[in-house]
Protein backbone atom coordinates (compact mmCIF):
# COMPACT_ATOMS: atom_id res chain seq x y z
CA UNK A 1 0.00 0.00 0.00
CA UNK A 2 1.07 3.56 -0.70
CA UNK A 3 2.16 5.48 2.39
CA UNK A 4 0.17 8.64 3.07
CA UNK A 5 0.95 11.33 5.64
CA UNK A 6 4.14 9.43 6.47
CA UNK A 7 5.50 12.21 8.65
CA UNK A 8 3.84 13.64 11.75
CA UNK A 9 1.14 16.18 11.00
CA UNK A 10 2.11 19.72 12.00
CA UNK A 11 0.68 21.19 15.20
CA UNK A 12 -1.36 24.35 14.52
CA UNK A 13 -0.95 27.71 16.18
CA UNK A 14 -4.06 28.85 18.10
CA UNK A 15 -6.68 30.26 15.78
CA UNK A 16 -5.09 28.86 12.62
CA UNK A 17 -5.96 25.90 10.43
CA UNK A 18 -3.82 23.13 9.06
CA UNK A 19 -5.32 21.29 6.11
CA UNK A 20 -4.38 17.91 4.66
CA UNK A 21 -5.94 15.75 1.96
CA UNK A 22 -7.34 12.48 3.28
CA UNK A 23 -7.56 9.74 0.62
CA UNK A 24 -10.61 7.68 -0.30
CA UNK A 25 -9.40 5.61 -3.24
CA UNK A 26 -8.67 8.03 -6.07
CA UNK A 27 -10.58 10.82 -4.33
CA UNK A 28 -9.36 13.01 -1.51
CA UNK A 29 -11.28 14.97 1.11
CA UNK A 30 -9.87 18.15 2.68
CA UNK A 31 -9.45 17.63 6.42
CA UNK A 32 -8.76 20.81 8.40
CA UNK A 33 -7.87 21.00 12.07
CA UNK A 34 -6.77 23.51 14.63
CA UNK A 35 -7.33 24.90 18.13
CA UNK A 36 -9.89 27.68 18.76
CA UNK A 37 -10.56 27.79 15.03
CA UNK A 38 -14.37 27.72 14.70
CA UNK A 39 -14.34 30.90 12.63
CA UNK A 40 -11.84 29.55 10.13
CA UNK A 41 -13.59 26.18 9.90
CA UNK A 42 -16.90 27.82 9.04
CA UNK A 43 -15.12 29.89 6.39
CA UNK A 44 -14.12 26.61 4.75
CA UNK A 45 -17.60 25.11 5.14
CA UNK A 46 -19.14 28.12 3.44
CA UNK A 47 -16.62 27.76 0.60
CA UNK A 48 -17.18 24.08 -0.12
CA UNK A 49 -20.97 23.62 0.15
CA UNK A 50 -23.54 24.64 -2.49
CA UNK A 51 -25.62 27.83 -2.11
CA UNK A 52 -28.81 26.30 -0.70
CA UNK A 53 -29.96 25.62 2.85
CA UNK A 54 -27.31 24.13 5.15
CA UNK A 55 -29.00 21.42 7.25
CA UNK A 56 -27.10 21.10 10.54
CA UNK A 57 -27.70 17.74 12.25
CA UNK A 58 -26.38 17.94 15.80
CA UNK A 59 -26.20 15.98 19.01
CA UNK A 60 -28.50 17.77 21.44
CA UNK A 61 -25.64 17.85 23.96
CA UNK A 62 -23.54 20.07 21.70
CA UNK A 63 -26.32 22.35 20.50
CA UNK A 64 -24.19 25.27 21.71
CA UNK A 65 -21.46 24.42 19.19
CA UNK A 66 -24.07 23.89 16.48
CA UNK A 67 -25.68 27.26 17.16
CA UNK A 68 -22.30 29.00 17.02
CA UNK A 69 -21.69 27.33 13.66
CA UNK A 70 -25.09 28.54 12.45
CA UNK A 71 -24.40 32.10 13.62
CA UNK A 72 -21.07 32.09 11.81
CA UNK A 73 -22.78 30.78 8.66
CA UNK A 74 -25.41 33.52 8.94
CA UNK A 75 -22.66 36.14 9.19
CA UNK A 76 -21.44 34.81 5.83
CA UNK A 77 -24.88 35.10 4.28
CA UNK A 78 -25.73 31.41 4.48
CA UNK A 79 -29.14 30.07 5.58
CA UNK A 80 -29.25 27.05 7.86
CA UNK A 81 -31.64 24.87 9.81
CA UNK A 82 -30.77 23.04 13.03
CA UNK A 83 -32.03 19.49 13.60
CA UNK A 84 -31.01 18.07 16.99
CA UNK A 85 -31.09 14.41 17.98
CA UNK A 86 -30.44 12.40 21.12
CA UNK A 87 -27.21 10.51 20.45
CA UNK A 88 -28.42 7.19 21.85
CA UNK A 89 -28.08 3.79 20.23
CA UNK A 90 -31.88 3.51 19.90
CA UNK A 91 -31.84 6.65 17.73
CA UNK A 92 -29.52 5.04 15.18
CA UNK A 93 -32.44 3.89 13.03
CA UNK A 94 -34.27 4.48 9.78
CA UNK A 95 -37.08 6.00 11.80
CA UNK A 96 -34.74 8.76 12.97
CA UNK A 97 -33.46 9.33 9.43
CA UNK A 98 -37.08 9.53 8.23
CA UNK A 99 -37.87 12.10 10.92
CA UNK A 100 -34.78 14.15 10.07
CA UNK A 101 -35.69 14.09 6.37
CA UNK A 102 -39.22 15.30 7.04
CA UNK A 103 -37.95 18.12 9.25
CA UNK A 104 -35.30 19.06 6.68
CA UNK A 105 -37.84 19.18 3.84
CA UNK A 106 -40.19 21.26 5.97
CA UNK A 107 -37.32 23.69 6.59
CA UNK A 108 -36.72 24.08 2.85
CA UNK A 109 -34.13 21.44 1.95
CA UNK A 110 -33.56 21.11 -1.80
CA UNK A 111 -31.08 19.71 -4.30
CA UNK A 112 -28.84 22.73 -3.64
CA UNK A 113 -28.68 21.96 0.08
CA UNK A 114 -25.95 20.32 2.10
CA UNK A 115 -25.82 18.48 5.43
CA UNK A 116 -23.37 19.30 8.23
CA UNK A 117 -22.97 16.94 11.19
CA UNK A 118 -21.99 18.31 14.60
CA UNK A 119 -21.40 15.58 17.18
CA UNK A 120 -19.89 12.12 17.46
CA UNK A 121 -19.92 9.01 15.32
CA UNK A 122 -23.61 8.20 15.77
CA UNK A 123 -24.70 11.68 14.66
CA UNK A 124 -22.25 11.53 11.76
CA UNK A 125 -23.91 8.31 10.58
CA UNK A 126 -27.41 9.78 10.80
CA UNK A 127 -26.34 12.92 8.96
CA UNK A 128 -24.53 10.84 6.35
CA UNK A 129 -27.61 8.72 5.75
CA UNK A 130 -29.71 11.85 5.32
CA UNK A 131 -27.17 13.35 2.90
CA UNK A 132 -26.91 10.14 0.89
CA UNK A 133 -30.66 9.66 0.53
CA UNK A 134 -31.92 13.23 0.08
CA UNK A 135 -32.40 13.93 -3.63
CA UNK A 136 -30.15 10.91 -4.35
CA UNK A 137 -27.27 12.64 -2.63
CA UNK A 138 -26.24 16.06 -1.37
CA UNK A 139 -22.84 17.04 0.10
CA UNK A 140 -22.01 15.92 3.63
CA UNK A 141 -19.62 17.86 5.89
CA UNK A 142 -18.48 16.52 9.27
CA UNK A 143 -17.56 18.72 12.24
CA UNK A 144 -16.81 16.08 14.91
CA UNK A 145 -16.96 17.08 18.56
CA UNK A 146 -15.80 13.78 20.10
CA UNK A 147 -12.41 12.06 19.85
CA UNK A 148 -13.85 8.84 18.43
CA UNK A 149 -15.69 10.92 15.83
CA UNK A 150 -12.65 13.00 14.90
CA UNK A 151 -10.01 10.29 14.98
CA UNK A 152 -11.94 7.38 13.51
CA UNK A 153 -15.62 7.64 12.52
CA UNK A 154 -15.43 10.55 10.04
CA UNK A 155 -12.46 8.95 8.27
CA UNK A 156 -14.85 6.72 6.33
CA UNK A 157 -17.34 6.70 3.47
CA UNK A 158 -19.61 4.32 5.41
CA UNK A 159 -22.91 5.71 6.71
CA UNK A 160 -25.32 3.33 8.41
CA UNK A 161 -28.12 2.68 10.88
CA UNK A 162 -29.03 -0.43 12.84
CA UNK A 163 -32.05 -2.72 12.54
CA UNK A 164 -33.47 -5.34 14.91
CA UNK A 165 -30.32 -5.49 17.01
CA UNK A 166 -27.96 -5.79 14.02
CA UNK A 167 -25.48 -2.91 14.08
CA UNK A 168 -25.14 -0.99 10.81
CA UNK A 169 -27.46 -3.38 8.97
CA UNK A 170 -28.66 -0.68 6.55
CA UNK A 171 -26.40 1.89 4.99
CA UNK A 172 -24.73 3.52 2.03
CA UNK A 173 -21.46 5.08 0.96
CA UNK A 174 -20.99 8.86 0.87
CA UNK A 175 -17.62 10.57 0.65
CA UNK A 176 -17.47 13.62 2.92
CA UNK A 177 -16.94 16.91 1.10
CA UNK A 178 -15.02 18.37 4.03
CA UNK A 179 -14.02 17.42 7.58
CA UNK A 180 -13.20 20.08 10.14
CA UNK A 181 -11.90 19.54 13.69
CA UNK A 182 -11.48 22.16 16.40
CA UNK A 183 -9.50 20.29 19.04
CA UNK A 184 -10.98 22.58 21.68
CA UNK A 185 -14.38 20.97 21.08
CA UNK A 186 -12.95 17.59 22.02
CA UNK A 187 -11.84 18.85 25.43
CA UNK A 188 -15.47 19.32 26.52
CA UNK A 189 -16.37 15.63 26.28
CA UNK A 190 -17.30 13.87 29.54
CA UNK A 191 -14.11 12.37 30.94
CA UNK A 192 -15.41 8.79 31.15
CA UNK A 193 -16.79 8.89 27.61
CA UNK A 194 -13.58 10.51 26.39
CA UNK A 195 -11.45 7.70 27.79
CA UNK A 196 -13.63 4.77 26.75
CA UNK A 197 -14.16 6.34 23.32
CA UNK A 198 -10.42 6.21 22.78
CA UNK A 199 -10.70 2.41 22.68
CA UNK A 200 -11.32 2.84 18.94
CA UNK A 201 -7.89 4.45 18.78
CA UNK A 202 -6.36 1.65 20.85
CA UNK A 203 -7.79 -0.74 18.25
CA UNK A 204 -6.01 1.10 15.44
CA UNK A 205 -2.74 1.00 17.37
CA UNK A 206 -2.73 -2.72 18.19
CA UNK A 207 -4.06 -3.79 14.78
CA UNK A 208 -2.21 -1.40 12.45
CA UNK A 209 0.45 0.80 14.09
CA UNK A 210 1.80 -0.97 17.20
CA UNK A 211 4.94 1.15 16.88
CA UNK A 212 2.78 4.08 18.07
CA UNK A 213 1.80 2.34 21.32
CA UNK A 214 4.14 4.45 23.44
CA UNK A 215 2.93 7.70 21.88
CA UNK A 216 -0.67 6.64 22.41
CA UNK A 217 -0.25 5.84 26.11
CA UNK A 218 1.76 9.04 26.70
CA UNK A 219 -0.96 11.10 24.99
CA UNK A 220 -3.68 9.50 27.09
CA UNK A 221 -1.71 10.12 30.27
CA UNK A 222 -1.10 13.74 29.21
CA UNK A 223 -4.73 14.68 28.57
CA UNK A 224 -5.04 16.57 31.87
CA UNK A 225 -1.78 18.50 31.71
CA UNK A 226 -1.76 19.24 27.97
CA UNK A 227 -5.16 18.43 26.44
CA UNK A 228 -4.60 20.15 23.09
CA UNK A 229 -1.16 18.64 22.60
CA UNK A 230 -2.34 15.17 23.58
CA UNK A 231 -5.39 15.37 21.33
CA UNK A 232 -3.17 16.51 18.46
CA UNK A 233 -1.00 13.42 18.94
CA UNK A 234 -4.07 11.18 18.96
CA UNK A 235 -5.42 12.87 15.83
CA UNK A 236 -2.08 12.30 14.12
CA UNK A 237 -2.04 8.60 15.05
CA UNK A 238 -5.64 8.09 13.95
CA UNK A 239 -5.35 9.81 10.59
CA UNK A 240 -2.03 8.29 9.61
CA UNK A 241 -3.17 4.79 10.65
CA UNK A 242 -6.26 4.90 8.44
CA UNK A 243 -5.01 6.84 5.40
CA UNK A 244 -3.13 4.09 3.52
CA UNK A 245 -5.93 1.56 4.04
CA UNK A 246 -8.70 3.91 2.89
CA UNK A 247 -6.60 4.91 -0.11
CA UNK A 248 -6.36 1.26 -1.12
CA UNK A 249 -9.87 0.22 -0.03
CA UNK A 250 -12.25 3.22 0.13
CA UNK A 251 -15.37 1.09 0.73
CA UNK A 252 -13.69 -0.91 3.53
CA UNK A 253 -14.65 -4.26 2.06
CA UNK A 254 -11.10 -5.62 1.75
CA UNK A 255 -7.85 -4.78 3.51
CA UNK A 256 -9.51 -1.94 5.47
CA UNK A 257 -11.70 -4.50 7.24
CA UNK A 258 -8.82 -4.58 9.72
CA UNK A 259 -10.55 -1.61 11.36
CA UNK A 260 -13.39 -3.96 12.30
CA UNK A 261 -11.04 -5.52 14.86
CA UNK A 262 -12.94 -5.92 18.13
CA UNK A 263 -16.22 -4.96 16.49
CA UNK A 264 -17.96 -8.33 16.02
CA UNK A 265 -18.20 -9.04 19.75
CA UNK A 266 -18.08 -5.31 20.56
CA UNK A 267 -21.23 -4.60 18.58
CA UNK A 268 -22.94 -7.57 20.25
CA UNK A 269 -22.01 -6.25 23.70
CA UNK A 270 -23.09 -2.71 22.81
CA UNK A 271 -26.57 -3.84 21.76
CA UNK A 272 -27.18 -6.41 24.50
CA UNK A 273 -25.43 -5.42 27.74
CA UNK A 274 -27.76 -5.33 30.74
CA UNK A 275 -26.73 -1.69 31.24
CA UNK A 276 -26.12 -0.04 27.84
CA UNK A 277 -22.41 0.51 27.14
CA UNK A 278 -20.89 3.19 24.86
CA UNK A 279 -19.58 2.10 21.47
CA UNK A 280 -15.90 2.70 22.19
CA UNK A 281 -15.95 0.82 25.48
CA UNK A 282 -17.82 -2.08 23.85
CA UNK A 283 -15.15 -2.28 21.13
CA UNK A 284 -12.54 -2.45 23.89
CA UNK A 285 -14.24 -5.49 25.44
CA UNK A 286 -14.54 -6.96 21.95
CA UNK A 287 -10.78 -6.54 21.49
CA UNK A 288 -10.08 -8.45 24.71
CA UNK A 289 -12.33 -11.32 23.59
CA UNK A 290 -10.69 -11.30 20.14
CA UNK A 291 -7.27 -11.55 21.81
CA UNK A 292 -8.45 -14.54 23.86
CA UNK A 293 -9.81 -16.20 20.71
CA UNK A 294 -6.54 -15.52 18.88
CA UNK A 295 -4.49 -17.12 21.65
CA UNK A 296 -6.32 -20.35 20.79
CA UNK A 297 -6.66 -20.04 17.00
CA UNK A 298 -3.60 -18.10 15.79
CA UNK A 299 -1.11 -18.52 18.61
CA UNK A 300 -1.10 -14.80 19.39
CA UNK A 301 2.14 -14.22 21.28
CA UNK A 302 2.40 -13.05 24.87
CA UNK A 303 3.64 -9.55 24.00
CA UNK A 304 0.85 -8.84 21.50
CA UNK A 305 -1.70 -10.23 23.96
CA UNK A 306 -0.38 -8.04 26.77
CA UNK A 307 -0.39 -4.96 24.50
CA UNK A 308 -4.20 -5.07 24.49
CA UNK A 309 -4.29 -4.60 28.26
CA UNK A 310 -1.53 -1.97 28.20
CA UNK A 311 -3.54 0.16 25.77
CA UNK A 312 -6.99 -0.40 27.25
CA UNK A 313 -6.24 -0.28 30.98
CA UNK A 314 -5.65 3.51 31.05
CA UNK A 315 -9.04 3.91 29.35
CA UNK A 316 -10.93 2.03 32.07
CA UNK A 317 -11.41 -1.19 30.09
CA UNK A 318 -9.97 -3.66 32.60
CA UNK A 319 -10.32 -7.44 32.46
CA UNK A 320 -11.53 -7.84 36.03
CA UNK A 321 -14.38 -5.34 35.59
CA UNK A 322 -16.40 -6.30 32.49
CA UNK A 323 -20.00 -5.13 32.08
CA UNK A 324 -22.92 -7.31 33.11
CA UNK A 325 -23.58 -9.56 30.12
CA UNK A 326 -25.82 -12.44 29.15
CA UNK A 327 -23.25 -14.53 27.30
CA UNK A 328 -25.87 -16.43 25.28
CA UNK A 329 -27.41 -13.19 24.00
CA UNK A 330 -24.01 -11.72 23.09
CA UNK A 331 -23.10 -14.84 21.10
CA UNK A 332 -26.48 -14.81 19.34
CA UNK A 333 -25.91 -11.17 18.32
CA UNK A 334 -22.35 -11.94 17.19
CA UNK A 335 -23.69 -14.73 14.96
CA UNK A 336 -25.90 -12.10 13.23
CA UNK A 337 -23.14 -9.50 12.89
CA UNK A 338 -23.06 -7.51 9.66
CA UNK A 339 -19.71 -9.02 8.63
CA UNK A 340 -21.44 -12.25 7.67
CA UNK A 341 -21.06 -12.74 3.93
CA UNK A 342 -17.48 -11.55 3.50
CA UNK A 343 -16.40 -15.16 3.94
CA UNK A 344 -18.42 -18.41 3.86
CA UNK A 345 -19.50 -19.13 7.43
CA UNK A 346 -21.34 -22.09 8.91
CA UNK A 347 -24.42 -21.37 11.00
CA UNK A 348 -22.40 -21.91 14.17
CA UNK A 349 -19.43 -19.74 13.11
CA UNK A 350 -18.79 -16.05 13.87
CA UNK A 351 -16.89 -13.85 11.41
CA UNK A 352 -14.10 -12.00 13.24
CA UNK A 353 -10.95 -10.05 12.51
CA UNK A 354 -8.14 -11.76 14.43
CA UNK A 355 -4.49 -10.87 14.86
CA UNK A 356 -1.55 -13.17 14.26
CA UNK A 357 0.65 -10.55 15.90
CA UNK A 358 0.40 -6.88 16.80
CA UNK A 359 0.02 -5.05 13.49
CA UNK A 360 -0.56 -8.25 11.49
CA UNK A 361 -3.96 -9.82 10.78
CA UNK A 362 -4.56 -13.54 10.72
CA UNK A 363 -5.70 -15.25 7.53
CA UNK A 364 -5.89 -13.52 4.18
CA UNK A 365 -5.02 -9.83 4.36
CA UNK A 366 -7.21 -9.10 1.31
CA UNK A 367 -10.37 -9.90 3.32
CA UNK A 368 -9.27 -10.45 6.92
CA UNK A 369 -12.38 -12.17 8.25
CA UNK A 370 -11.75 -15.48 10.04
CA UNK A 371 -14.49 -18.09 10.76
CA UNK A 372 -14.54 -18.67 14.53
CA UNK A 373 -16.58 -21.43 16.21
CA UNK A 374 -19.36 -19.83 18.22
CA UNK A 375 -18.56 -22.18 21.09
CA UNK A 376 -15.04 -20.70 21.34
CA UNK A 377 -16.49 -17.17 21.46
CA UNK A 378 -18.87 -18.38 24.16
CA UNK A 379 -16.03 -19.86 26.22
CA UNK A 380 -13.90 -16.71 25.92
CA UNK A 381 -16.82 -14.52 26.98
CA UNK A 382 -17.58 -16.80 29.92
CA UNK A 383 -13.94 -16.64 30.96
CA UNK A 384 -14.06 -12.83 30.83
CA UNK A 385 -17.17 -12.81 33.01
CA UNK A 386 -15.54 -15.14 35.52
CA UNK A 387 -12.88 -12.46 36.12
CA UNK A 388 -15.48 -10.06 37.55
Amino acid sequence: MTTYLATAMPSPEAGTLVEVDFPFGHETTPLAYGVDCEDRLVDRVAEVVPPGLVVVVADRNVAGVANRVRNLLAARGRRSALLTVDATESAKSLATVDELARRALAAGMSRSSSVVSVGGGLVENLAGMLAGLAFRGVPIVHLPTTPVGAFDAVLSRKQAVSLDGVKNALGLFRTPTFVGVDLRWLETVDRTLLMTGLAEMAKNVVAVVPEDAGRFVAAVEGLDADPSGSLMTLLDIGIRAKAPFLAADPDEKGVALVFEYGHTVGHAIETSAVTPRPHGESVGWGMLVAADVARVMTGLNVDAYALHDELLRPLGVVRNAPPDLDVAVVVERALRDNKRGYRPLAEDEVGMVLLADAGRVAGETSVPIVPVPADLVRRCLAQLMEER
